[in-house]
């Protein structure tokens, strides 16, 4: 049986490291962890910037799904929130150029931290979150 792909954006993140001692001893998956930040301590990490939208894409090739995890926590200096819808988007259109067929996005990857909106759907400043769901809602298949 062949081993699912899975891509992971946002490796050196919280969550991601939350999650980390869970997916790598899987068998049955082989993550690729995309990060902003290097770190040669893991097998499978992939330097590569959000934005660099064909490299994402590349990365995301062969995949069977992503798990976008990327994005502006409050832990960062002036954390610009609306940046993770951007993420997010473009985290979607990498796997959709890439064919994934599942996009998985954490809301905080893709809206903001908890506590921090009033729901989903409020309107971070200068943010496309409210046309996001449209294009880039959780748990779609791409």
């Amino acid at each position: 049986m062949r081993k699912k792909i899975v891509l992971v954006t946002g490796a050196s993140g919280r969550v991601a490291s939350l999650l980390r001692p869970w997916l790598v001893p899987k068998a049955e998956l082989d993550i690729r962890w995309q990060s902003s930040v290097d770190n040669t301590g893991l097998a499978g990490w992939y330097r590569c910037e959000m934005n660099d939208g064909d490299k994402l894409a590349a990365l995301a090739r062969g995949c069977d799904a992503v798990l976008h995890l990327a994005g502006v926590t409050p832990h960062q200096p002036n954390p610009d929130y609306s940046a993770n819808a951007r993420l997010a988007i473009r985290a979607f259109a990498a796997a959709s150029r890439a064919r994934v067929p599942v996009f998985f996005a954490a809301s905080s990857a893709a809206v903001g931290p908890a506590g921090g909106l009033r729901s989903e759907t409020d309107q971070i400043p200068d943010s496309p979150w409210p046309r996001t769901p449209a294009r880039c809602p959780q748990n779609r298949r791409a």
